[in-house]
């Protein structure tokens, strides 16, 4: 075509308006175009009619064939159609199928996870199947864990959970196994409350070191909490004895409770110290050796601490119309912790001598109080005193006896009898530590009764007749004079039995100054 595009474009100018390219790329149109340049005018003027008369046979040959092969061309002509259309729609088809394609694939990916998923689950059911009884044991430990719980078998139960806890460490992400841990963990708190419930109970020391050795296996408290949790068990079970004794009599109640305290209380520091090792040998990370001594130490101080104030509020029930018994026991009681380093009598002196003090400064407030009494229904009358109004002196062996003098004024002997019954009382259960209270008490009660007679003075002078005064004038220096310095004496001489009493120790003028304006 190359050679002969010159030609074509001088024949039909622009070959492309007329043929289409691949008629121009064709052989039959490059023969012909050779045959057109060799053939001569004439032959190429004839060409034209005989390209008419060709023209003229094809048409008859074809009206001819059409007539002869008409239901032929119909049917051709239908089976032509219905390709067509069956071409149409199997077009339409597949670009519904391609269309498809994408949500198939994505379905038949699905499916094939499906079936993987299928194929492991069966092949988890067959491991399942062919360990069975492996698996029917794991499900009964939760079961196996609750009875020995129930029954108290506390080895056996300790070594199911150890069992567990093995098992979680290498199958804790499945959910069964998770879940079983859950349950065995939940049960070992019911046999940790257990095992402190019996702590809390009477047990002797080898229960105890059964318990303790439970609670170190199931590795739950650090050593110092383990020695807390001990000693609180043991001091519950311990209070609730004490609350147990009846407190319809405080004496009794004290001896009790001092009694309960002795035996278990030592008892109690006797296993603890059996069950733990002395701090100086415990080497534990993170926790000192004075750490777990003041642990030990602050619970004795504690239970120290509830005995004194069970005895106080014990003594001033009541219990103090006893209180020498009360004392020996209570000191006893103190001396028998000097044992175990916790000798703590000097904690209870106090205590005591608050009550003795106090019982005895209620009883001269007691004899003050009748003292008014008497002076409001006595007639300072004479200063002759008959046999029959004369109250005798109360006089004990190897004692301090009241001075005789003291016989002529009955109020200042009754007076007299009453203190040094009450000073009797005292010399029963007098520590050294509470003299100069006592002395102080000793002290007021003189300067109360002198400020009792100067009211008197004062409310009944202008009733009284010179007689009446002047007795009452001698009753008062009698008191000055005798009475109060014997008084004084007296209380020293409770507390130095065999000593002597020197007179510059006895000082009363401080305590009688109401009375210089009855002897203006």
């Amino acid at each position: 075509m190359s050679s002969s595009q010159p030609l074509v474009q001088m024949l039909f100018g622009d070959p492309s308006e007329i043929f289409d390219e691949e008629t121009l790329e064709s052989e039959e149109f490059a023969d012909y175009l050779e045959y057109m340049c060799s053939a001569g005018v004439d032959n190429l003027i004839r060409q034209k009619d005989g390209f008419a008369e060709e023209k003229q046979l094809v048409l008859k040959d074809t009206k001819k064939l059409a007539s002869e092969n008409y239901k032929t061309f119909i049917k051709s002509s239908d089976c032509v159609a219905s390709v067509n259309e069956r071409f149409n729609d199997i077009n339409l088809k597949l670009k519904q199928l391609s269309e498809n394609i994408p949500s198939f694939s994505k379905k038949y990916q699905s499916f094939n996870d499906d079936i993987s998923d299928l194929l492991n689950q069966k092949r988890q059911n067959n491991q399942t199947l062919l360990k069975h009884n492996q698996l029917l044991e794991t499900l009964e430990v939760t079961q196996l864990m609750d009875t020995c719980v129930r029954n108290h078998y506390y080895d056996e139960g300790l070594e199911l959970c150890a069992f567990v806890r093995r098992l979680e460490k290498r199958l804790g992400h499945i959910s069964l196994i998770s879940s079983i841990g859950n349950d065995v963990d939940k049960l070992k708190q019911v046999m940790l409350q257990q095992l402190f419930q019996q702590l809390k109970g009477n047990v002797q020391l080898p229960l105890c070191l059964k318990l303790i050795g439970y609670l170190r296996r199931m590795d739950i408290y650090r050593e110092d909490q383990l020695r807390m949790k001990f000693l609180q068990a043991r001091g519950a079970w311990l209070r609730n004895i004490i609350r147990s004794v009846p407190q319809t009599d405080p004496y009794t109640h004290i001896t009790k409770v001092i009694e309960l305290n002795r035996v278990h209380l030592f008892d109690i520091v006797t296993q603890y110290r059996a069950l733990f090792a002395s701090e100086d040998q415990v080497f534990v990370v993170n926790i000192s050796a004075n750490n777990l001594k003041n642990i030990f130490n602050s619970w004795i101080l504690h239970r120290v601490n509830d005995f004194l104030q069970m005895l106080r509020q014990d003594l001033k029930a009541g219990a103090s119309s006893r209180i020498e018994s009360v004392l020996n026991q209570s000191m006893y009681f103190g001396l028998s912790f000097s044992r175990i380093g916790a000798d703590f009598r000097m904690l209870m002196l106090p205590i005591f001598n608050e009550v003795i003090v106090s019982d005895f400064e209620d009883k001269l407030k007691v004899i003050l109080c009748h003292f008014k009494s008497i002076l409001a229904c006595y007639t300072f009358a004479s200063s002759a005193i008959s046999s029959s109004t004369v109250v005798q002196l109360i006089a004990q062996p190897g004692t301090l006896n009241a001075p005789s003098e003291l016989v002529m004024y009955p109020p200042l002997s009754w007076t007299v009898n009453e203190v040094i019954a009450v000073l009797n009382d005292l010399r029963g259960c007098c520590p050294v530590s509470c003299e100069n209270e006592v002395v102080h008490c000793m002290d007021c009660f003189v300067s109360d009764y002198s400020k009792v007679l100067a009211e008197y003075f004062a409310a009944e002078k202008s009733t009284m007749t010179p007689k009446e005064i002047e007795v009452f004038i001698q009753t008062c220096k009698a008191f000055k004079e005798i009475l109060a310095p014997f008084l004084m004496k007296a209380v020293r001489r409770v507390f130095k039995l065999n000593g002597n009493i020197p007179e510059t120790q006895i000082d009363t003028a401080g305590n009688l100054a109401a009375l210089e304006q009855i002897f203006k």
